[in-house]
């Protein structure tokens, strides 16, 4: 009886759940495109090591199994580079938010580092991956140049290169409005459900024969039928009987 009874209460009530989620998906469209989009571009380092003359495979080890690969990611999001990256483009961004605004991974599996930037000009997102890139494959190269020069063979060397330059991205990946709508959508059915039973809960209104029934827990065996305004009229006014001849 509960399940017919909370059914019988949807069925009555949907406008409200419609109103909700209608709300919540407006609601959801607007705040979406009131924010300025999110452009991500992408580059991707690849790092290898070489065993050097003497046997020394330090570097070698350090960049494989992971601690000189995580170094390298850390290196690549500090505010000294962003700062270089700044200079060299001319760009109106301070350091701290456009360091902000760049994310290194690495990946142990295949020796590479993934350089995400995100930024509201989709051109600048992609200047700052490869600009940035290339500062940082120009200082290793530097690096190993001096090293090469003070011991020549005897290091072990680590390179790292442009695995794969960004490129201009053509969508934005933030704000995702179709998503966000989809999620207002559902988050108003479960609200719009929830009013609905909050409300029944402090009504006390019995509503039928049936639900009278089920709250009271015994049969009902007849009930006085509530009459429209126009018959509740013709009744009241209908005429008195006559009494009997005399």
């Amino acid at each position: 009886m509960e399940v017919k009874r909370y059914a019988a209460l949807l069925k009555r009530s949907w406008w409200v759940v419609a109103l909700v989620v209608l709300a919540a998906m407006a609601s959801a469209y607007g705040v979406s495109k009131a924010m300025k989009p999110v452009f991500r571009a992408t580059t991707t380092l690849a790092a290898g090591a070489s065993v050097g003359a003497s046997g020394n495979a330090s570097q070698y080890i350090a960049l494989t199994t992971g601690g000189l690969l995580n170094q390298y990611a850390r290196a690549l999001t500090t505010r000294t580079l962003a700062q270089q990256v700044s200079d060299q483009l001319k760009l109106d961004i301070p350091a701290e938010k456009l360091q902000s605004e760049i994310k290194a991974v690495p990946t142990n599996q295949d020796l590479t580092i993934r350089v995400d930037v995100e930024d509201h000009d989709p051109t600048t997102a992609r200047l700052v991956a490869n600009k940035l890139a290339e500062l940082f494959v120009a200082q290793k190269q530097q690096e190993a140049n001096k090293g090469a020069a003070v011991l020549g063979s005897q290091q072990d060397t680590v390179l790292v290169n442009i695995l794969d330059p960004a490129v201009t991205p053509r969508a934005p990946i933030k704000p995702q409005t179709r998503t966000n709508v989809a999620a207002a959508g559902i988050l108003g059915l479960i609200v719009g459900v929830l009013v609905i039973f909050v409300a029944d809960w402090f009504d006390d209104t019995v509503r039928g024969p049936g639900e009278a029934e089920s709250l009271l827990d015994t049969r009902i065996l007849a009930a006085i039928p509530q009459l429209k305004a126009g018959k509740r009229s013709m009744y009241a006014h209908r005429p008195a009987p006559v009494g009997g001849a005399r």
